[in-house]
């Protein structure tokens, strides 16, 4: 049986996360996301 981790993760997004899906932005509820500023260009 797996333990439970409730540790925070950090995600790192790439253009192609966003282009597939735009609202993945909001699918990360407990964890934090980094976006690069050349996906954001």
């Amino acid at each position: 049986m797996r333990k439970e981790d409730n540790t925070k993760r950090l995600f790192i997004l790439d253009t192609n996360v966003l282009m597939h899906d735009p609202a993945a932005l909001f699918r990360f509820q407990e964890h934090d996301i980094f976006l690069p500023m050349v996906v954001l260009e």
